[in-house]
């Protein structure tokens, strides 16, 4: 079995969330190895974390940053860009 790896966004506001929703929606209907969650954040400072998993780390960072840096609303406005959020990839365990 392959190791599977999660990047994680966490993020603030229902906005947001609704947007990266949409837009991880979108890649995931053209591409089938995308998968992504959006849940509640264990991060105090933080309501909501966007999970994308993958099984080639490198693969998982660049969509990461992706997602970041080029992902825009319908109004074509960065989600994320201007925000001072972290991003991070580890080794998920079953």
């Amino acid at each position: 079995m392959s190791e599977v790896y999660t990047g994680n966004i966490p993020f603030n506001g229902e906005e947001t969330k609704q947007a990266l929703a949409k837009v991880c929606g979108e890649i995931a209907q053209k591409d089938p190895t995308f998968h992504y969650r959006i849940h509640k954040s264990y991060i105090k400072q933080f309501q909501y974390v966007l999970s994308v998993y993958d099984t080639d780390k490198n693969r998982l960072w660049q969509r990461l940053t992706w997602i970041k840096n080029r992902a825009y609303n319908q109004n074509k406005t960065p989600i994320l860009k201007e925000k001072n959020t972290p991003m991070w990839v580890r080794a998920r365990k079953f």
